[in-house]
């Protein structure tokens, strides 16, 4: 997976935003931001999750690195 599509995911995280990952693809331009999300997991952010009733996950940033 390219860097910038991580930069990318990480950006928007960031700036505070919440997004489910279908709006992390939109906004980014690519299909695979899960997997951007669980590689920076494995680099040490801390994203954290929540599942909405329709049982779409939502992504933010707990604490900023």
């Amino acid at each position: 997976m390219e860097g910038k599509y991580i930069n990318r995911v990480l950006s928007v995280l960031k700036n505070g935003e919440k997004a489910t990952a279908y709006q992390l693809n939109q906004r980014c331009g690519f299909n695979d931001s899960r997997k951007a999300i669980s590689l920076l997991r494995g680099k040490g952010y801390d994203i954290a999750d929540y599942r909405l009733s329709n049982r779409c996950k939502v992504y933010f940033l707990h604490t900023e690195q």
